[in-house]
C-alpha cells in the first residue's frame, strides 16, 4: 500500500482510503512503535542463538530434533537467514512510513534510542538509519513536516537524543544523524519558540558538528562504507558476526539492500556532502590544511626511517586522513552518475569548495583531489564544465589552482621521454598518473567537443601522448589505465578518431602480428610464453597470468569491442581494406578478433584468478567482440542494384574478398569449421543453464556471457546459408582461400548440433529463465525461442526416426521434456504492462543503441527474427516489451509449426510436442483432456 498507492500513481478513491487506514496505524495503532518492538524482538532471539554458540540448551534441543550438530547449525543458520530477512522488511516498512508520512517526535526519539545502541552496522540497521534520516529531509516540495510537527519540549528532547554521548557509533552514525538534524533546523518552517530553543545549534552547530565529530575521519569512512556499500567498489561484503557469532551467519550484499531504500541512501548523502561543502567550508579549509600538514610530516618521517633502515619499508601503512575521507565519499557518490554532480560547476558556493580542495600539494592530496574531480566530471555537462576549467590558457585563472590539460599532457610527455631513455617512474607517480587519466577518460567519454579537441590540439596530440606512454615499461596496472582511457575516445560517431586508434594499435605492433596475421593458414592455439617484442601478449602470459589478475587484457578487450562495434558504412570498412596492407599482410581487423579467441577467451579455463568474478568479466567481453562482429557483417556487396545476385563477372569474388577481411568472417569460419570456438560456444550454454534456471550464483557477467553466447548461435543461423553457399564458394573460385584462411570443410551450426543433444535440449531449457534478478533473462527467452524455430525449420538435420522429426525427438527422449513444455506454458501466461516510454530499439547494456539487422532480399535471413522492438521508462530505466516479445515468439513457433500437422504433410513438429500431443501416436490418435472440462 505504501509503494503502490500513493497520489498521482492510482485513482484518488483508493489513495484515499488507503491514508485514512494508514493515519488510523500510525496514530490509534502505534505502527512505527510496534515494528520497532518486533525488530528488537528478532534481534534477542538472535542474539540468544549466538550467545550459545553451539553449546547451549536451544542447540542440544536442537541436536535432537535434526540428528546431531551439523543438522542443529544448518536449522540455525537458516533461522538466522530467515529472521535477518524479517528485520529487513521491518525496516523497508518503517522507511516508507517514514518517507510519506513522518514521524511524530516521540517516534523519532524512540528510533533514535534504537540506534544508539547499534554496535555493528548491517543491512535492517540501514534501513533505520535511512528511516531517521528522511525523517529529517527537507525539500522544496514539502517544506511543512507533516507528522513531525514540533514544540519547543519536543525540539529540546529531539536535540538532547541527538548530541547525548552514550552512542554506539558516536563519531560515525551519531555523527550523520547530527549534521541532518541540522539540516532541518536551518530549512524547515519552525515556530518561534522551536527555534528559541535550537537557537545555539542554529548560530554553532556547524561549529560544534565539525570539533565533536567532522574532524574525524570515522564519519566520512562511516558514509563511504556504510551507507553508499552497494556502491563502494572496495567493499563487495559486510560480515554480519556480531554478538559473538563466529561466521555462523553468511555475508550480505548490496543486492541485500532494497532499490527503494538505495535510492533513498543517495539522495540523503548528497544531503550530507551539500550541507557540509555549503556551510562548513571554513572549517574544511581548516581542516584540510591540518592534515594536509600531517601528511607531509608523515611522509617525510617515513622517508627518514626507510633511509636509515637503508631502505627497508615502513611498517605500518599511512594513516588516512579526514580530508581524504571525506574526497572518497564524493567521489564515491558521484561515480557513474550522469549529471549528479552538475551543481557543483553551476553553484558557486560547491564550485568554491573545488576550488578550496585544488589548493594542495602533497601527491596524495592532489590524487585524492583529482579523483573527486574525475568523479564530478561524469556525464555530457559535467565533463564539458570540467574541460572548459582544465583547457585554459596559461596566465589565467581557472579555479583548480595549477591543473591543466597542457601541465598534464606536458608531465605525460615528461614521463614518455624518461622511459624511452630506459628510466622508470617513481613509485609515487604512478598512483597520481593513474587518477589523471581516470579524469581525461571521463571527460572523453562524455564530452564530444572535448574530445574532439584533445585529440586535434597539436600541443596536446592526446592520442599520441597516450599511446607513447603505453608502448613504454610501465606497469600493467597503469596500461589498462591508458588502455581505458583511449576507449573513451573510440566513441560512436568518431570516425576519424577510431581510424586513428586502429593505426596506433598497428603501428605499436599491441599485437604481434608474426603470430596472428591472417594467410598463416592455421586455426591453431598461440604458443606458450611470448618474446618481449610480443606485445600483450608478452605481458598476458608472463606478468598478469603470474600474478592471476588480468586488467591489461581486459581493458584491451574493451577497447576491441569499442572499436568493431562501430556501424558498418562508417569508419571500419576503411580499416578493414587498408589496416596492415603496407606491412605485406592481408589487411583488415581480423588478427585482432584472432587473439582474443586463440590467446584470451580459448586459453581462460587454464588460467588462475585471484577473483573469479574476474574470469566472468574477461569471458563476458570476448564473447561481446565475436557478438559484436557477427552483428557488423555485411553482405550487401553480394546483390545488385535490382536485388539480383552478382556473378563471379559482374564483382561476386571481389564483394566476397571484401566480407573475407570483416572480423565477422573469423568468427563465421571457426564456429561452422568445427574449430574449439564452437566447442567452447556449446560448453557455455551446458555449464550455465542449471545457475540461470534457479537463479543461484548468477552474476550480471554470467548472464551478459550467456546472453552473448545464444546471440552468437542465433546470428550464425541466421547468415550460415549466405555464407557456406555463396562467400565461400565465390572466395574457393576466386583462388583467395589461402589468403583469407577459409577452412577447407565446414558444415552448418545446425548440424553441428545434431552431434550434440545435450546442447540442443539446454538451449531448450533456457526458456525457464525467469530470474528477476537477471535483466537479461527474458532476452535469454527470446532468443532461444529463436533458435529452436530455426531448428525447428532446418533441412541439416538429419532424420534417423522417419516418423518423427530430429528435434522433437531430442526434446521428447530428454530427461527434461517436461520442464521445457511447463516453461512454454509459463512464458505463455507471463504478462506485463503495457511499455511508457521512448522507443529504444535494441538498447545494448552499454546504452548504446545498436540498429536491427536488415536482411538483404534473397540472403536467406528471417527479418522477424532481429531482436524486437522495446522501450525504456524514462523515469526508471527500465525496459519494457521482452515478455510480450517472448510471448510473441512462442506464438509464431507454435503457429508456423502447426501448418499442415495432422494432414499427413508432415512428421510431428516442435509445436505438437510442446502443446502436449504424443508425437509418437500421431495427432489423431492422441486424445487431449479439457482441463476446465467437470
Amino acid at each position: 500500500m505504501l509503494q503502490q498507492i500513493q497520489p498521482g500513481g492510482a485513482p484518488t478513491d483508493s489513495v484515499r482510503i488507503v491514508e485514512s487506514l494508514l493515519d488510523d496505524l500510525l496514530t490509534n495503532g502505534a505502527l512505527a512503535n510496534r515494528i520497532l518492538d518486533c525488530y528488537e524482538g528478532i534481534e534477542k532471539r538472535r542474539a540468544d542463538l549466538f550467545a550459545e554458540n553451539g553449546s547451549g540448551p536451544i542447540f542440544q534441543k536442537l541436536q535432537q530434533l535434526q540428528a546431531g550438530p551439523e543438522g542443529a547449525k544448518e536449522f540455525v543458520i537458516l533461522h538466522l537467514q530467515q529472521s535477518r530477512e524479517e528485520q529487513t522488511q521491518l525496516g523497508i516498512l518503517h522507511f516508507l512510513i517514514s518517507a510519506r508520512f513522518k514521524l511524530s517526535a516521540d517516534e523519532t526519539v524512540r528510533l533514535l534510542q534504537l540506534l544508539q545502541g547499534v554496535t555493528n552496522v548491517v543491512n535492517p540497521s540501514i534501513h533505520f538509519l535511512a528511516s531517521a534520516l528522511v525523517n529529517f529531509h527537507v525539500s522544496a516540495d514539502d517544506m511543512r513536516p507533516q507528522r513531525l510537527d514540533l514544540n519547543a519540549g519536543q525540539a529540546q528532547k529531539l536535540q538532547h537524543t541527538i548530541q547525548q554521548q552514550n552512542w554506539q557509533q558516536a563519531t560515525s552514525l551519531r555523527g550523520i544523524i547530527w549534521l541532518q538534524w541540522l539540516r532541518f533546523l536551518r530549512i524547515a518552517d519552525l515556530p518561534t519558540g522551536v527555534r528559541e530553543v535550537v537557537a545555539r545549534d542554529l548560530q554553532n552547530g556547524h561549529a560544534s558538528w565539525m570539533e565533536g565529530v567532522g574532524k574525524f575521519a570515522d564519519v566520512y569512512v562511516f558514509a563511504k562504507t556504510q551507507m553508499l556499500f552497494f556502491r563502494d567498489q572496495q567493499r563487495s561484503t559486510t560480515g554480519d558476526d556480531q554478538n559473538g557469532g563466529g561466521g555462523i551467519e553468511p555475508p550480505y550484499s548490496a543486492t541485500d539492500v532494497d532499490p527503494i531504500i538505495q535510492d533513498a541512501l543517495l539522495t540523503l548523502s548528497e544531503d550530507f556532502v551539500d550541507e557540509l561543502v555549503i556551510q562548513s567550508r571554513r572549517d574544511l579549509r581548516q581542516m584540510k590544511q591540518h592534515d594536509e600538514d600531517n601528511a607531509r610530516a608523515e611522509d617525510e618521517r617515513s622517508h627518514q626511517y626507510a633511509y636509515r633502515q637503508q631502505q627497508i619499508p615502513v611498517p605500518s601503512q599511512p594513516i588516512v586522513t579526514a580530508w581524504e575521507s571525506l574526497l572518497a565519499l564524493i567521489t564515491t557518490l558521484y561515480a557513474s552518475r550522469s549529471d549528479a554532480a552538475r551543481s557543483f560547476w553551476t553553484d558557486n558556493d560547491k564550485y568554491n569548495f573545488i576550488s578550496m580542495a585544488a589548493d594542495v600539494y602533497t601527491p596524495r592530496f592532489v590524487r585524492s583531489f583529482v579523483e573527486m574531480l574525475a568523479s564530478l566530471s561524469t556525464g555530457p555537462e559535467s565533463a564539458q564544465n570540467a574541460h572548459a576549467k582544465l583547457y585554459n590558457e596559461q596566465g589565467q585563472s581557472s579555479g583548480l589552482g595549477i591543473l591543466s590539460w597542457h601541465l598534464f599532457f606536458n608531465q605525460l610527455n615528461q614521463y614518455s621521454d624518461l622511459l624511452g631513455q630506459g628510466g622508470e617512474l617513481n613509485p609515487e607517480e604512478q598512483p597520481l598518473i593513474i587518477s589523471f587519466l581516470r579524469l581525461l577518460q571521463n571527460v572523453a567519454q562524455y564530452a564530444s567537443s572535448a574530445r574532439r579537441t584533445l585529440v586535434d590540439d597539436q600541443h596536446l596530440r592526446a592520442l599520441d601522448t597516450l599511446f607513447r606512454m603505453f608502448v613504454g615499461r610501465v606497469s600493467v596496472e597503469l596500461k589498462a589505465a591508458l588502455l581505458e582511457c583511449i576507449t573513451a575516445f573510440a566513441a560512436p560517431g568518431a570516425i576519424d578518431i577510431q581510424q586513428q586508434i586502429w593505426t596506433y594499435l598497428e603501428g605499436g605492433g599491441v599485437v604481434p602480428m608474426q603470430r596472428f596475421a591472417v594467410g598463416s593458414g592455421r586455426f591453431g592455439g598461440v604458443g606458450e610464453g611470448g618474446g618481449v617484442g610480443d606485445g600483450i601478449l608478452w605481458d598476458l602470459e608472463n606478468v598478469e597470468s603470474a600474478g592471476r589478475t588480468y586488467p591489461e587484457t581486459l581493458a584491451f578487450l574493451g577497447l576491441v569491442d569499442g572499436l568493431v562495434r562501430v556501424q558498418r558504412g562508417g569508419g571500419l570498412k576503411y580499416v578493414e581494406e587498408t589496416l596492415g596492407k603496407n606491412e605485406g599482410r592481408t589487411p583488415g581487423v581480423r588478427p585482432y578478433v584472432r587473439y582474443v579467441i586463440e590467446a584470451v577467451l580459448l586459453k581462460l579455463g587454464s588460467r588462475g584468478f585471484v577473483d573469479e568474478s574476474e574470469r566472468w568479466k574477461i569471458l563476458e567481453k570476448c564473447l561481446s567482440i565475436l557478438e559484436s562482429s557477427l552483428e557488423q557483417i555485411s553482405f550487401a556487396g553480394l546483390y545488385a542494384d535490382d536485388g539480383s545476385l552478382r556473378s563471379m563477372q559482374m564483382g561476386l569474388g571481389s564483394a566476397a574478398w571484401s566480407i573475407g577481411l570483416q572480423a565477422g568472417f573469423e568468427v563465421l569460419c571457426r564456429i561452422l569449421g568445427g574449430s574449439k570456438l564452437k566447442d567452447e560456444l556449446f560448453n557455455i550454454v551446458d555449464a550455465n543453464v542449471g545457475q540461470l534456471i534457479e537463479g543461484k550464483n548468477v552474476t550480471r557477467e554470467r548472464s551478459k556471457a550467456v546472453l552473448s553466447t545464444v546471440r552468437i548461435l542465433k546470428r550464425v543461423l541466421e547468415v550460415q546459408t549466405v555464407f557456406l553457399r555463396i562467400v565461400a564458394n565465390a572466395i574457393f573460385d576466386g583462388g583467395n582461400a589461402g589468403s583469407l584462411d577459409l577452412p577447407s570443410s565446414m558444415d552448418s551450426l545446425d548440424s553441428w548440433l545434431a552431434e550434440r543433444p545435450r546442447t540442443v535440449v539446454n538451449l531448450a531449457l533456457l526458456i525457464n529463465c525467469q530470474s528477476t534478478v537477471m535483466e537479461e533473462s527474458d532476452e535469454i527467452c527470446w532468443v532461444a525461442v529463436k533458435i529452436l524455430a530455426n531448428l525447428a525449420s532446418s533441412v541439416n538435420f538429419p532424420a534417423p526416426d522417419k516418423n518423427v522429426n530430429v528435434l522433437v525427438s531430442i526434446l521428447e527422449r530428454s530427461e527434461f521434456s517436461r520442464q521445457i513444455v511447463y516453461g512454454f506454458v509459463e512464458r505463455l501466461e507471463l504478462d506485463e504492462d503495457e511499455p511508457v516510454g521512448k522507443p529504444q530499439g535494441d538498447v545494448r547494456d552499454d546504452g548504446r543503441l545498436m540498429a536491427d539487422f536488415h536482411p538483404h532480399p534473397g540472403s536467406g535471413v528471417d527479418e522477424s527474427s532481429t531482436t524486437p522492438f522495446v522501450t525504456v521508462d524514462e523515469r526508471t530505466g527500465q525496459r519494457r516489451g521482452m515478455v510480450h516479445a517472448v510471448r510473441v515468439a512462442i506464438l509464431d513457433l507454435l503457429l508456423e509449426g502447426l501448418r499442415g500437422a495432422g494432414e499427413g504433410k508432415s512428421r510431428p513438429g516442435v509445436a505438437l510436442f510442446l502443446l502436449g500431443y504424443d508425437v509418437r501416436r500421431g495427432v489423431k490418435r492422441t486424445e487431449i483432456v479439457d482441463p476446465e472440462a467437470s
